[in-house]
């Protein structure tokens, strides 16, 4: 998952170089300062301090859009910072039952590769709260337990009660029953 961060300007108390660096002859000069994106020392008062780099305040931009990052909230994807608008056009999943954006403060819940947003995962059939219970899927439709189970369990031919999840059923001659049912029956 994403990182979110804030940017907070910073102002420097000292007009200093922190770092001048020259390579040798064969290769290019490089007086690089602090700010990494554009290879420009940095005497302004101001200055961001984000991906632990130092940038001038006009460098420090949204990956996508360009706009500045200073002051923002931005999430860093591949190492690229992107304002929360961008990321979440971009890169958020989309809520399988409004169809909405699920936004980088929003809980993102997934099954079988669908999301939702927290107050968007409900019985289909109900429409409870299917977070932190017990669930079903049929025809890509999730069903609390209880809808789930009138719905499309298996019953037992000996008194179509439905088979709930870890109870022992007995087959016999194609059909099926709860041990205590099929005990009635034959015995």
């Amino acid at each position: 998952m994403a990182e979110v961060e804030e940017v907070k300007k910073k102002k420097k108390t000292k007009k200093t170089v922190t770092r001048v660096e020259v390579e040798t002859e064969e290769s290019k000069t490089n007086f690089g300062g602090p700010d990494d994106q554009k290879n420009e020392l940095i005497f302004s008062n101001e200055y961001t301090k984000a991906m632990s780099k130092e940038w001038h305040q006009s460098h420090f931009c949204c990956w996508k859009c360009d706009e500045s990052l200073t002051g923002h909230r931005y999430v860093l994807k591949e190492e690229h910072p992107y304002c929360v608008q961008c990321y979440e056009q971009i890169f958020a999943n989309n809520c399988e039952e409004c169809g909405k954006p699920i936004g980088i403060d929003s809980k993102d819940l997934s099954y079988k590769e669908k999301h939702w947003h927290e107050k968007c995962f409900l019985c289909n059939k109900c429409r409870v709260s299917l977070v932190d219970k017990p669930f079903g899927s049929k025809a890509e439709k999730v069903y609390c337990a209880n809808c789930y189970d009138a719905s499309f369990a298996t019953r037992c031919d000996g008194g179509n009660e439905v088979f709930k999840a870890g109870t022992k059923k007995m087959e016999y001659k194609g059909h099926q029953w709860h041990d205590r049912c099929f005990l009635l029956l034959y015995l």
